[in-house]
């Protein structure tokens, strides 16, 4: 933006004054930036003088209509907004959003909707104008979007609105890495700040996860000291890889030594990240102890006071050998470098006079001034770089949000269709391949796992009856099951796929409290429960594993119609209910009592859902159970259900 604003000036007598500008602001305004449009103004001015076309330059200007107040102003620009480019958007955007302009919300809601990857000057103006009723479109964001600033505002924003139900959506941006390791920070420092269960575990999990070596730093980081040795391992492992990577680098780039600084900034608040962060660069140094000098002076920058207290390692004084313990500066991820108050002001004139002449207008020179100042201060006031505007802005500029207000089940349930989905609780079918002994209307379905200590005995029960189960599980237990023992935990789970079971989504934490878990959920955000579990069970399994039905902890809402279509749009079937099982069979349940029960539920004259979980004795269960089935309670030819039923469903 500071380009497009500077050399559009190159005109006529602009070329003059826009040089002399330059040279007064050039040694307070610091960065590559200004390097790179000196040279482009350099050559436009080379070029326009060899042409002798100054004048033809001055004459394409757009003549203007000029206007006597800011207010007059602002309207000309939304009643322009349509024949504006993406930058010119992105400019006025800034403008509103730092004024607080609120009747351009509706131009900024359309082009949010537009989810195009140069629209985060739109999320940043939403979030600052504390604009509630988008909490649908940061959704979409956070669903569709890889535009960094665009995914950053929209979940922070849907943090300070308090929508916390998006919870698990903002955690499925994270693994799916959008916006790459630019987006990073403002995810976390988003997700972190919505409430929910195991919000620690799910950072470590994450940063083990993440391919991109920066990414998972920063997340590593903001997971910072981790909370067991579950986490530490995962936290620590994913800082390790990310150092040698870096230090592996001969030209890591800027980018990689700005994540180093914060990164090292986080750690390193603790006797413990010193520590460890003098463990790693021990290491480091000892393996590559020339032409790190930029290496070395990114770690020594990002350094926090305590650990240059440390000096008893020695590892500072063996940095210190390798370049002068001078501050190694670099920019961070975004945004651009601090200027002073004057050059600020410069830097909003031009805007506004850029924004009026491609709305037409032109403010008057005495309220340009004076709005120049007033959008400088702001940015000073709310300690914004000049012609920041990002994800960063949006942090501080969405302090005391107003609290989203989700739809209650009323609402749902007046949306929902009732005529599009089954009621039939009969039309269940799990699909499985079952031995001829076993009847056709049974259904072993098993929840709350994986528990290791159990699952491997509840699989030989069932191989060596040639049974196939439904496994209920849940996703934080697989995740933490992963970072326990990741190898034990994908070799269970290439066994369950293997030997022909399915894998069925029983929620991400088995909230069981339904104002908690599925009241005022919306339709669309059961869904994106549904794929952050799809994706968890992934990365833990190691392959794709199709997820075809789900239930819901204790079994709430399987006959609310919101619910069925949550499901519907989730791509699952039917919400698996049960008719079998507690409180006649658990796990304290004797063996001859399971025996007693068999031929009642082989043979109950309508499909049996047996409901068990994954405890200690139910290998023992199953044997008995299996056993009794095939030896004492044969099919018989009349069976009510010979062979499997499929629900039908209408047409969404």
């Amino acid at each position: 933006m500071i380009g497009q604003a500077w050399i559009a000036r190159v005109t006529g007598d602009g070329v003059l004054r826009l040089v002399s500008v330059m040279e007064e602001i050039h040694g307070s305004f610091v960065g590559r930036g200004v390097a790179r449009i000196r040279s482009l103004v350099s050559v436009l001015v080379l070029f326009a003088c060899v042409l002798g076309s100054t004048q033809s330059l001055a004459e394409q200007v757009p003549r203007t209509q000029p206007v006597n107040t800011v207010d007059a102003w602002l309207k000309a620009l939304g009643d322009s907004w349509h024949m504006f480019d993406n930058p010119t958007r992105s400019d006025v955007a800034h403008v509103w959003g730092l004024l607080v302009y609120r009747p351009g919300i509706s131009h900024l809601r359309g082009c949010v909707s537009e989810n195009q990857d140069n629209n985060g000057a739109c999320h940043v103006a939403l979030a600052s104008l504390q604009d509630v009723e988008s909490v649908p479109l940061f959704r979409k964001t956070l669903r569709s979007s890889e535009h960094p600033t665009s995914l950053g505002a929209a979940a922070l924003s849907l943090a300070a609105f308090g929508d916390d139900f998006s919870r698990d959506l903002v955690l499925k941006a994270l693994l799916e890495e959008r916006g790459g390791w630019r987006a990073t920070d403002a995810i976390v420092r988003a997700f972190k700040s919505m409430p929910g269960p195991w919000r620690a575990m799910y950072l470590a999990f994450a940063a083990h996860t993440l391919e991109n070596p920066m990414a998972a730093s920063r997340v590593a980081a903001s997971a910072w000291p981790p909370s067991g040795p579950r986490d530490t391992r995962a936290v620590k492992g994913s800082l390790r890889r990310f150092f040698a990577w870096w230090w592996e680098q001969d030209e890591p780039g800027e980018d990689a030594h700005a994540t180093v600084e914060k990164v090292l900034s986080q750690v390193t608040v603790d006797h413990e990240g010193c520590v460890f962060a003098n463990n790693i660069f021990s290491h480091h140094l000892a393996l590559f102890p020339y032409n790190r000098s930029e290496h070395v002076a990114a770690a020594l920058d990002g350094l926090e006071e305590k650990c240059f207290e440390q000096r008893a390692s020695g590892w500072i004084s063996a940095l210190g050998d390798h370049v002068d313990m001078k501050v190694f500066e670099v920019s961070d991820d975004l945004g651009a470098e601090p200027v002073e108050l004057s050059s600020a002001v410069l830097w909003w004139k031009v805007t506004i006079q850029l924004v009026g002449q491609s709305a037409g207008v032109s403010l008057i020179e005495s309220e340009t001034s004076l709005l120049a100042h007033r959008l400088a201060a702001v940015e000073s006031v709310l300690d914004l770089k000049t012609g920041q505007w990002d994800a960063r802005a949006a942090k501080k500029l969405l302090v005391g949000s107003p609290a989203w207000v989700p739809a209650n089940h009323t609402e749902l349930a007046r949306r929902a269709k009732r005529d599009v989905f089954p009621e039939d609780f009969y039309g269940y079918n799990s699909f499985l391949d079952q031995p001829a002994w076993f009847p056709s209307s049974v259904h072993v379905t098993i929840d709350d796992g994986p528990r290791l200590p159990y699952l491997p005995g509840i699989l030989d029960s069932l191989d060596r009856y040639r049974v196939k189960a439904s496994f209920f599980f849940v996703g934080a237990a697989l995740a933490r099951r992963w970072l326990n023992q990741p190898e034990k935990t994908r070799a269970i789970m290439d066994r369950v796929v293997e030997s022909g079971h399915s894998v069925a989504f029983h929620s991400m934490n088995h909230e069981t409290t339904p104002a908690l878990h599925l009241r005022e959920w919306e339709p669309e955000q059961v869904a994106d429960s549904v794929d952050l579990y799809r994706l968890v069970l992934n990365k833990v399994a190691g392959q794709k594993i199709p997820i075809t039905h789900g239930r819901l902890p204790g079994g709430m809402g399987f006959k609310w119609p919101w619910v069925k279509g949550s499901f519907y749009a989730a791509g699952l079937h039917e919400h698996v209910h049960w008719n079998a099982g507690p409180p006649t069979w658990i796990g304290a349940t004797e063996t001859y009592r399971v025996r007693e029960q068999s031929c009642g539920l082989a043979h109950r004259g309508r499909p049996t859902v047996l409901l068990l979980h994954e405890y200690k004795q139910l290998a023992t269960h199953l044997n008995a159970f299996f056993h009794t089935v095939r030896s004492q309670c044969p099919v018989k030819p009349d069976d009510p259900m010979p062979s499997r039923t499929t629900a039908h469903w209408g047409t969404k």
